[in-house]
């Protein structure tokens, strides 16, 4: 085929570019009209066509990589899986065999002959025609980014379940039903959870469209964050027909999670008299939680705003206006990775932090509790004493500022009856807070225990304090994962975009 003019393959001089200027450089995006975008098809297609007589794609039929390998009517596995891809190509339109997968023409190889598949190599034609897919080495990233008509083939191939389904509990593999059955099955959990937040009484109805076009509603609305996230998981399992099914339920399981984190800070109340607190969760009168419930909707905010820049950059390939080409994707994809992986980091660290003050507050009381437990060791002291040692609240609120709120949130008459309106932490952990009646029913004497009844509930808030001791350990954990994953992403982006700008300074250079 003939190269246009405009297409100047060969240098005038010694320091003249290998290319001259071209027809596309006075577009700003020459690579975008290569699809057929331009109004004048003719003129698209004639771009199309010089760029791929400039770099042709190998597919093994329309062009065919000179220099087959010596032995290409017969190869072996071993040999075949070292063979240049465009080989791979031309040998499996030759040699393959013609079946049908789901309804789908696939063309096809096995390496092999054993009962066992793990034993057996297979391959498949993409369903495109321009790639090799090798089931023995797909991992389950690879299997996610294969087109949907490609794992809807691979999720019907009969030697699926041994060499993969069954290595990463993907489904469906042969005999569990087709793929639409399963998405089906993950759209109800989905549904489910959506239905779950939707059913909490602070839930505002109908107000979708509001919180969509209202960023500033986002306070009031926050369950949308959560719904409109399990929607964009929901989008997502449209895109695909092999599926990681506990890897999904997982994803569905934490955005419930972040909800109930988020509907707990934002609900819990503090209440009481200028004399005696009622329902105390922490010396500062319920501040730090308050204030940690605005921090948790931020949080949620940003995942949200990445989550659904990434869906639309998907559907798109539109950034801010501009189309993106695969290193722009590339990057971007992997910027909101980041933010969402941040995101739930700062939620950790968040959490972390108000463990602490949990924990200081716990600290307070046991300070008091050995105030108690060495009144009895003063001259003349009585076989039964009050918390602190002293008779009174009044004379209690003398020891120190805060012992009021201290008395408030271990006193059984005045936390709630079922421990409802527990601290988020002890909620969340199912912790039931340890209490005793410390203070009398005239709302001033302070009620007397042994020396043995006092060192039964100080053991009893020893082992609480060692268990939200325990859950900051876990949350320390949990922080140190997101932080590797996170860390994994950029790097798998970051490998792809050094190859990518390999390839490109390698044609550049020939």
């Amino acid at each position: 085929m003939a190269i246009d003019t405009f297409w100047t393959t060969q240098n005038s001089g010694a320091y003249d570019p290998v290319l001259d200027e071209t027809l596309g450089d006075s577009f700003d995006a020459p690579h975008t009209y290569l699809a057929g975008a331009l109004s004048d098809d003719a003129l698209g297609a004639q771009l199309a066509s010089d760029a791929a007589e400039l770099y042709p794609v190998y597919d093994g039929a329309t062009h065919v990589m000179a220099g087959r390998p010596s032995d290409f009517d017969n190869p072996t596995a071993e040999s075949f899986l070292k063979w240049h891809s465009a080989h791979q190509l031309a040998w499996l339109r030759e040699y393959g065999t013609e079946t049908t997968i789901d309804g789908q023409p696939v063309r096809m190889a096995t390496f092999g002959t054993d009962a066992n598949p793990l034993n057996n190599v297979t391959v498949l034609l993409s369903q495109d025609g321009q790639s090799v897919i090798v089931v023995n080495r797909l991992s389950v990233e690879q299997i996610a980014t294969l087109p949907l008509v490609d794992q809807m083939v691979l999720a019907g191939l009969d030697a699926f379940r041994a060499l993969i389904a069954d290595l990463y509990n993907l489904s469906p593999a042969t005999g569990e039903g087709t793929s639409d059955e399963v998405r089906m099955e993950l759209q109800t959990v989905i549904q489910n959870a959506i239905d779950q937040i939707a059913a909490q009484d602070s839930y505002t109805d109908g107000a979708r469209d509001r919180f969509l076009n209202d960023p500033s509603s986002r306070g009031e609305l926050y369950h949308y964050l959560f719904t409109e996230q399990l929607e964009i998981l929901s989008l997502r399992l449209d895109r695909m027909a092999v599926f990681d099914i506990d890897t999904i339920e997982q994803s569905i399981a934490d955005i419930v999670d972040r909800f109930t984190r988020l509907e707990r800070y934002m609900t819990m109340t503090e209440a009481g008299t200028e004399t005696l607190p009622t329902h105390s969760n922490g010396l500062d009168g319920g501040a730090s939680v308050a204030a940690a419930a605005e921090v948790f909707l931020t949080i949620e905010t940003r995942i949200y705003d990445a989550l659904t820049q990434s869906r639309d950059l998907s559907l798109s390939g539109n950034y801010n206006g501009r189309d993106t080409d695969a290193p722009g994707l590339i990057f971007l994809f992997q910027t909101f990775a980041t933010y969402v992986s941040e995101a739930e980091a700062e939620g950790k660290t968040e959490e972390m932090d108000q463990n602490n003050r949990l924990l200081e507050d716990y600290a307070k009381l046991q300070e008091l509790l050995n105030e108690t437990l060495r009144a009895f060791s003063e001259p003349g002291a009585s076989d039964k004493v009050g918390l602190g040692g002293v008779t009174t609240l009044a004379a209690l609120k003398e020891l120190a500022a805060g012992n009021a709120l201290i008395l408030a949130m271990f006193d059984t008459r005045l936390v709630d009856a079922d421990n409802n309106t527990m601290h988020p932490l002890e909620a969340e952990k199912v912790l039931k807070r340890p209490t005793l009646d410390l203070v009398g029913t005239d709302g001033n004497s302070l009620t007397h225990y042994t020396k043995e009844e006092w060192n039964a509930f100080a053991t009893n808030i020893g082992e609480m304090t060692t268990l939200i001791g325990q859950d900051t350990e876990i949350r320390m954990s949990e922080l140190t994962q997101l932080g590797e994953i996170k860390n994994r992403h950029y790097e798998l982006g970051s490998n792809v975009l050094n190859k990518m700008n390999s390839l490109i300074q390698s044609i550049i250079n020939i």
